[in-house]
């Protein structure tokens, strides 16, 4: 698994923070550490990053737009994950996720902010860590949105990503 340690990144007590407050820095550390290292090479942003509007009128399969395109071909959606150590997965983003995937290459970049590593996942490998996170149950948030709970130690099994 690639690793970025020393980062700088200091994160401390953001799950404690109300949704609002989180809202306005949400994926700025785990896409800030994916333009830092390029793991794909050249990249163009490529998703919506905070519009200037709602997006609840908007198909799912808009509202979760890959955040990258690569020179390489793929979509990249970036994700993070803190100190409890779980990829929070919604069931809608995944749905896009793999709507996008039928026509392009999409794989996931995760930073994991409490131990300043990331890894970056293929479509296929990231089925298997639904699945296997599906028999574990689906949970959800306070406001209802339901996810698929991935552990992070569950991306050791991940094979090296070679583009």
């Amino acid at each position: 698994m690639p690793l970025c340690r020393g980062c700088g990144l200091v994160t401390t007590g953001y799950s404690q923070q109300p949704f609002h407050q989180r809202l306005n820095t949400m994926g700025d550390a785990a896409e800030g550490i994916f333009e830092e290292v390029a793991p794909l090479g050249a990249y163009v942003r490529f998703g919506f990053n905070r519009p200037p509007f709602k997006m609840g009128r908007m198909s799912s399969f808009l509202r979760h737009t890959p955040d990258y395109a690569t020179g390489t071909g793929h979509l990249v959606e970036v994700m993070g994950v803190g100190r409890d150590g779980v990829v929070k997965f919604k069931l809608d983003k995944y749905e896009a996720l793999k709507q996008w995937n039928r026509d392009d290459d999409v794989v996931l970049f995760i930073w994991n902010s409490a131990t300043s590593e990331w890894t970056l996942a293929r479509w296929g490998e990231v089925k298997s860590l639904v699945g296997k996170a599906r028999k574990a149950g689906v949970l959800a948030f306070d406001d209802g949105n339901e996810y698929y709970p991935i552990d992070w130690s569950w991306f050791s099994s991940v094979l090296p990503y070679a583009a």
